[in-house]
């Protein structure tokens, strides 16, 4: 049977591979021998998703596959139970391949190798597929690419295009998020020359859809043109039928997509200035048409926003921000879409759409030089209005161009020969005499908002002096070139650190002391804090404006001070705890708490929840716990050094204090089982803080091992004229993370949109990395919260952003306070999701329930303005 992992992740991504030209003839196996150049290894892994959350990875169906014919003697399984299959093109149709035997894997010039098994589809055994673990095999990329922790290893080789194929079952909608397709110049031993330098070799990879090109790249050997691995972008939202075709092809030698010569720039253009505002370095061609379209037609936008269909959450937000910009200027609202929708005569096309005008846009754009990433063009094409801009920075500068210039006022009117072109004149940074093209951005793996906020701070300076876009990856895992922000393994620290300590003190640095150096051929910018690297950032791009070449000889330290305006987006840090540990007390100026026992956390005696509780407390037998059996059995009562408080120790009713102590700069949060019920505390700033607009970000640790409740949110004070709740974290005993919003009314009532007849709220869940738990590792939990705009971040990356600027969604104009805690969890998980079955879902059978939440830091951050606010009790 087909294997299937059901996950909360929106990402898809199809396979590859791969290549022959080979037949099953003994005259077909000489010509192949003699084509030694033409052979090809690769490694990649692939996930595919559908919008039913029913996802295929491949590695696990190929594994499957494999185990099951070794177990059966077989070479039968991967046909039979799994969607997969082998294909290669004859004319302008495909054809499938056998799979020809369950073998030794070898390269694509028949080198074996005994120690793994593949499936093959040659007599020669030139076409070869295995799924491995890169630390089985002893795996060298060309160049210092990282696998990931399970691949597809593909031996290519021939003339013809083949290509892992994905028989797809039924009518949905299918997302590919971005997937890195690497070559690898050694497996055990066995060498691939395809890409060997002082070679003239090439790949072509595609991404097809029946007939239909999403996606296409080459690989070269090339001096001039040297590429060894690919990375096909996000292909979100594709409509697909049952019955079609999904296709990730490779073919060698042949012709890649071509690249047109650089083009001269001209004399007058100038270096980007500092504010990146000002664009009189563009250039504004005339086509000959000399008629204007006006942007509003009577009370409404003449032009429809239209967005690609795949864009991604970080894109879709910049896109937002011209929707709301121009709705700021016409007092009127703006339709928007994605290119999916029906077209109209009059669209703004901003992105890569799949309009023509969109590509036509896009072709020149990309062409000449390839450090373009600050480049982009305002034209107008067949009265389309296209906005290009090959990444979401020269996205953002053409929409400030476009509101700056042609966007002022709600009378403006546009050319119809409008063709702004924004090519800066840029020069190259060095660090330790390398070009700063050959570096990448790295964070710790989990790393904050904050630090976030600085690598795309320093990715976006050094596009707008460069042209180059740095990749930014956040990992525990080094390279030979790269820029290292806040704390990371790069700055000697082990990873498991990262994972399960506080993060206070680590190399001698107070919270508020940055350094930044250059060691070798790293760029370090450390700091004590999160806050005080992202001021590290700010100040080592302040340096690298004097001087462009960075030697071991540059050095940049300081502190922050608390207060100051000077971080990512003028924000400062206003309010937070450290909890640093002050004989383990909490911080009563910050925090009041609340206690709950005896009836299940805070619910009513009348509760279903409270009364499955109770029952499970008066009868021993197992399988009565919550109205019926646990679905997955316990393993252990308590963690490794995490000792509960024990029963008999505390009365019912208890004294404040008694379930949550302040440890190791930590505050750990408890909720356990008594004689009498469930015991926990409510930790909330009510009455001592509250906030309108920010930042709010924690570190965290949730209990999610035994099955409790663990919950960070933010709720306006009663009797508010409009009460707001802004879920950042809640989980209904399971192990994951549930963001949501809602607006409520006196009593307690939900508030209705009168509008639309339904509740203001979202939902998504988000389930942490693969054999990874958010009970075992701390995580940045966060929120940014403006007048137009909430987004929800895990570990720094945008998951869901919301647009608050309609009446529907004033209440989220209210301040509000916050809330933690880790208790029992309710019945509503089970309410919104259609069953009344609190056993499927709620805390484990366990003889002495505890459960801890820890808390490391949790902060606020604002901007210098009136409509931001904070309160605080003196």
């Amino acid at each position: 049977m087909k294997k299937r992992i059901v996950s909360g992740l929106i990402c898809m991504v199809l396979l590859l591979t791969t290549v022959s030209g080979c037949g099953n003839t003994n005259a077909k196996s000489k010509k192949l021998n003699d084509q030694f150049a033409s052979s090809l290894m690769l490694a990649l892994n692939p996930i595919l998703l559908f919008d039913d959350a029913d996802t295929v990875i491949a590695f696990n169906d190929m594994k499957d596959a494999i185990i099951n014919d070794r177990k059966e003697k077989s070479i039968t399984s991967f046909e039979e139970n799994t969607d997969w299959s082998w294909a290669y093109k004859s004319g302008k149709d495909w054809k499938k391949r056998k799979v020809y035997a369950l073998e030794k894997w070898r390269n694509g010039n028949q080198i074996a190798n005994s120690k793994f098994i593949a499936y093959t589809f040659s007599k020669q055994g030139s076409l070869s597929l295995m799924p491995i673990a890169p630390a089985s095999a002893k795996m060298k990329p060309y160049g210092e690419e990282e696998l990931s922790n399970t691949v597809l290893a593909v031996s290519v080789s021939g003339k013809e295009q083949e290509a892992l194929c994905y028989h797809i079952e039924k009518d949905g909608v299918m997302h590919i998020p971005e997937i890195s397709v690497t070559a690898l110049a050694n497996v055990e031993g066995i060498q691939s020359d395809f890409l060997k330098m002082g070679t003239d070799r090439t790949a072509l990879v595609q991404l097809i859809l029946n007939d239909r090109v999403l996606w296409e790249d080459g690989m070269s050997s090339s001096s001039d043109h040297y590429v060894t691995e690919l990375t096909c972008p996000d292909q979100m939202d594709i409509s697909v039928k049952a019955g079609d075709l999904l296709f990730l092809s490779v073919q060698l030698n042949t012709p890649l997509p071509k690249e047109t010569e650089e083009e001269p720039e001209d004399e007058d253009i100038t270096d980007i200035t500092d504010d990146w505002g000002d664009f009189s370095e563009g250039q504004e061609l005339g086509t000959g048409d000399n008629g204007e379209i006006p942007l509003m037609t009577g009370y409404d936008s003449t032009y429809r926003i239209v967005y690609p269909a795949k864009a991604g959450v970080d894109e879709r937000e910049v896109i937002n921000g011209l929707r709301v910009a121009m709705v700021k200027v016409f007092d009127a609202d703006v339709l928007i879409g994605t290119d999916k929708e029906k077209k109209v005569k009059y669209e703004l096309l901003i992105g890569e759409t799949n309009r023509p005008e969109s590509k036509q846009v896009y072709r020149e754009l990309n062409k000449g030089r390839k450090n373009n990433a600050s480049d982009f063009i305002i034209r107008v094409v067949n009265k389309k209005l296209v906005i290009a801009g090959n990444t979401n920075y020269a996205l953002q500068l053409a929409i400030d161009c476009f509101m700056k210039k042609y966007c002022k006022t709600d009378i403006d009117k546009i050319k119809a020969d409008l063709n702004f072109v924004f090519r800066p004149n840029l020069k190259d940074i060095t660090i330790s005499g390398v070009s700063v093209s050959a570096y990448r951005i790295r964070t710790e793996k989990y790393p904050s908002l904050l630090i976030c906020k600085a690598a795309e701070q320093m990715s976006q300076f050094l596009i707008a002096k460069t042209g180059y876009e740095l990749p930014i990856v956040h990992s525990d895992k080094s390279a030979t070139y790269e820029i290292l922000i806040g704390l990371t393994t790069g700055s000697g620290i082990s990873a498991s650190v990262f994972k399960s300590n506080s993060l206070d003190n680590l190399k001698g640095y107070s919270l508020d002391d940055f350094k930044a150096f250059v060691s070798g051929k790293k760029l370090f910018i450390e700091a004590g804090s999160t806050y005080a690297a992202n001021l590290a950032v700010t100040k080592t791009i302040a340096a690298i404006k004097k001087n462009r070449n960075l030697t071991t000889e540059f050095s940049v330290s300081g502190k922050y001070k608390a207060g100051d305006y000077t971080l990512s987006g003028g924000y400062a840090y206003t309010w937070g705890d450290e909890f640093l540990e002050n004989g383990g007390t909490l911080n009563r100026k910050r925090w009041n708490t609340e206690i709950y026992a005896k009836q299940g956390a805070w619910y009513s005696v009348k509760d279903p929840y409270y009364l499955a509780s109770k029952a499970s407390l008066e009868d021993a037998d197992p399988g009565n716990d919550f109205g019926g059996p646990w679905s997955e059995p316990f393993k252990d009562t308590a963690r490794k050094g995490e000792e509960c408080v024990r029963e008999g120790e505390v009365q019912y009713g208890g004294q404040v204090g008694e379930n949550y102590w302040i440890e190791d700069n930590t505050l750990i949060m408890q909720a356990r089982r008594t004689d009498e019920g469930y015991t926990s505390e409510r930790f909330q700033t009510k009455g001592l803080m509250e906030f309108r607009y920010g930042i709010l970000e924690a570190r965290v640790m949730l209990g999610t091992h035994n099955g409790a409740s663990s919950a960070f949110w933010t709720r306006t004070r009663d009797g508010a004229n409009w009460i707001n709740e802004f879920d950042l974290c809640e989980n209904f005993g399971l192990d994951r993370i549930f963001p949501n919003m809602h607006t409520w009314a006196e009593g307690g009532a939900y508030h209705v949109d009168h509008k639309n007849e339904k509740q203001l709220q979202f939902f998504k869940e988000m389930k942490p990395a693969k054999n990874e738990h958010f009970y075992d590792t701390f995580h940045y939990i966060s929120m940014e919260w403006t007048p137009e705009t909430v987004n929800y971040y895990l570990d720094g990356e945008l998951y869901l952003s919301q647009d608050i600027t309609t009446d529907n969604w004033k209440a989220f104009a209210e301040s509000t306070y916050l809330l933690f805690d880790c208790t029992a969890p309710s019945t509503n998980y089970n309410l919104w999701h259609g069953t009344n079955n609190p056993g499927n879902y709620l805390m484990k059978n366990i003889g002495s329930f505890c459960e801890k939440m820890k808390v490391d830091n949790v902060r606020v951050y604002q901007i210098s303005s009136r409509k931001y606010s904070l309160r605080t009790k003196k």
